[in-house]
């Protein structure tokens, strides 16, 4: 199996006194203007071959900060679409980073695709608040864990689907593909090692080794999103839990080749997102 890691999103945030002026200038580089309730935003779109498309960059005002823009987007940019981006971004007066995205790749893994399940037992319920997006088999394509506006989410996705989707050629010697990111906001930026290893530290492939007949039964529905916790009274949800947060079933085989990976690959991330704000 095939292990990386690297950057995959940033976020950078400015002022900007005159946004009918960046808007228009936004449009004459070829992004899209857009009208969403009660603001005004633009998008840089990726056109693939099928005819299908990828938002690459967004250009949207920060809320509850007045005169406050950002520009969201991706570490993997052509040199067009990096000129296109860095002249928005470059009229940003103060720009600093206020997102970071990164990604762990699994490439011809040991297992099937999306089976790996997320426990976050330190988090209230609230804050776990997981996402399913399922194909027409049932099959589990993507997983969210935490809302889109918190300081942390995690991602977990078919990559090798979502590539074919986008008509992308990819290599025949590519079987599986299965990609985790973690998404960091404000504070959070900063701390992006510590919160990568928590996350890995809380992803598990389960095996239903070592538990009760009754026990596999039920976590496989679970796991497999036939029926939820909330299906069980309270006690019997929190000590199922407790079985998956400590481990009782489940393997991080995935887990841990993942942050060895990570611990070689700090400098080099490091260094990505200061050459990449150099460049934005």
């Amino acid at each position: 199996m095939q292990v990386d890691v690297k950057l995959d999103r940033v976020t950078v945030s400015g002022k900007v006194h005159d946004r009918i002026s960046l808007l228009e200038l936004a449009r004459q580089l070829g992004w899209t203007v857009k009208t969403s309730q009660d603001r005004v935003y633009a998008v840089l779109e990726r056109l693939f071959d099928n005819n299908d498309s990828e938002t690459v960059a967004i250009l949207a005002p920060n809320p509850y900060q007045q005169d406050s823009w950002r520009v969201d987007t991706s570490n993997h940019l052509n040199s067009d679409e990096l000129r296109r981006v860095s002249s928005i971004s470059n009229r940003l007066i103060g720009a600093h980073l206020t997102r970071v995205d990164v990604a762990f790749d699994f490439i011809n893994g040991f297992y099937k695709p999306m089976k790996h399940i997320i426990t976050r037992s330190k988090a209230t319920q609230t804050a776990i608040f997981e996402t399913e997006y399922r194909d027409a088999s049932h099959c589990l394509q993507t997983l969210y864990s935490g809302r889109r506006s918190s300081d942390k989410m995690y991602r977990l996705y078919n990559k090798l689907d979502e590539q074919k989707r986008h008509g992308v050629v990819v290599s025949n010697k590519i079987e599986r593909w299965e990609r985790w990111e973690i998404q960091l906001r404000g504070k959070k930026t900063s701390d992006w090692v510590e919160s990568a290893k928590e996350m890995l530290s809380q992803i598990k492939y389960p095996l239903y080794q070592d538990l009760k007949p009754a026990d596999i039964a039920v976590l496989h529905a679970i796991d497999d999103g036939l029926i939820s916790f909330k299906d069980f009274s309270k006690a019997k949800a929190t000590r199922l839990r407790k079985l998956r947060s400590l481990g009782v079933g489940y393997n991080d085989d995935y887990s841990r080749l993942a942050e060895q990976k990570l611990v070689e690959s700090i400098d080099q991330i490091n260094d990505e997102v200061s050459q990449f704000l150099d460049r934005l």
